[in-house]
């Protein structure tokens, strides 16, 4: 099973310049992680922490995690095994979709098939840097719910919450389970 917790958080504060300031994705990953028991084990509670790779994982069940934020959206997810997940508000890109169309082959009309790569992205322990051409495999059909990435390696699933778009890619296409407000900010 995968687990997401979401939750919109209110109008995020601004900086000097106007622009938003989310709220801390780590902050939340780790009270999602307190509110739920180990898989294998559920007298333990998952024990997040980073891999080399950025990545992040419970140390005693070796669950995946990923926590992604924007603007008034939080998201973090766990899979059995790596995940990653992305989530943001709709909006034009155009310049960011163009881009991402030249680097996946796919041409890129939404922020949904944004949120998959990102997604996708994180899930293979990439974040740290940005993609080249060829190596993030798109399926050149976008669709919410669950669909396969082009190289039939990820699946990746797409979903909207309060009008934010989220995605989220993992090894196995599992349920999905839904959890909307763990903490209280």
């Amino acid at each position: 099973m995968v687990d997401v917790w979401i939750r919109w958080t209110g109008r995020s504060p601004t900086d000097d310049f106007g622009r938003y300031r989310s709220r801390s994705g780590a902050r939340f990953l780790a009270e999602a992680a307190k509110s739920t028991r180990c898989p294998d084990d559920v007298s333990l509670p998952c024990h997040v922490i980073r891999a080399m790779d950025g990545r992040w994982f419970c140390a005693d069940c070796k669950s995946g995690w990923s926590v992604s934020h924007t603007q008034n959206v939080v998201v973090a997810a766990r899979a059995r095994s790596w995940v990653g997940v992305d989530v943001e508000t709709p909006k034009r890109r155009n310049a960011a979709f163009r881009w991402l169309g030249r680097v996946t082959g796919v041409p890129t009309i939404g922020i949904e098939q944004w949120t998959q790569a990102e997604a996708l992205w994180k899930a293979m322990g990439n974040a740290a840097r940005r993609p080249a051409t060829g190596e993030l495999q798109l399926s050149p059909h976008w669709a919410y719910g669950w669909q396969r990435s082009a190289d039939l390696a990820w699946h990746i699933h797409t979903a909207t919450f309060q009008g934010a778009v989220w995605s989220l890619a993992a090894k196995d296409r599992e349920p999905v389970t839904l959890h909307s407000d763990p903490v209280v900010d």
